[in-house]
C-alpha cells in the first residue's frame, strides 16, 4: 500500500507526503526499485532535482534497464543545466525504449542547447 498511498498523494500534489510513502517503502524493501523511480518523480516535482537524481541512479541499481528512472534522470540535469549528463541520460532512454514519449524532442533540444 504504501507505493499505492504514494502515488494517490503525489497525484493530488501533495508530495512531501509522497516522498514520506515512498522513503517508508524503501525502508521496508531497499532493493525495491519502483519505490526509489517514485520518489525521484515526487522529488523531481517538489524541484529538488540533486534528490531525484540520487533516487534515480538508486532505482537503476537495481534495475539498469529501468528506462522511466533514466528519462527522469535527463530532465533533473535537464533543469539543472547539465547538458551533457541530460543528454547521455535521454540516450541511454531510448536505447532501451526507442519510442518512448517525449524524449526525442527532450533529446533534441538538449542537443540545440550543446551545439549552440
Amino acid at each position: 500500500c504504501l507505493v499505492k498511498c504514494g502515488n494517490t498523494y503525489m497525484h493530488h500534489g501533495n508530495h512531501v507526503c509522497a516522498i514520506e510513502k515512498f522513503s517508508q517503502a524503501i525502508q521496508e524493501d531497499p532493493d525495491f526499485a519502483e519505490a526509489y523511480n517514485q520518489r525521484a518523480i515526487a522529488q523531481y516535482l517538489s524541484e529538488r532535482f540533486p534528490e531525484s537524481i540520487q533516487d534515480s541512479k538508486a532505482a537503476l541499481a537495481r534495475v539498469p534497464q529501468h528506462f522511466g528512472a533514466m528519462a527522469g534522470m535527463g530532465h533533473s540535469y535537464a533543469h539543472l543545466g547539465m547538458w551533457s549528463e541530460a543528454r547521455r541520460c535521454y540516450r541511454l532512454a531510448l536505447a532501451i525504449h526507442p519510442r518512448l514519449e517525449g524524449i526525442e524532442m527532450s533529446l533534441a533540444q538538449v542537443e540545440q542547447l550543446l551545439h549552440a
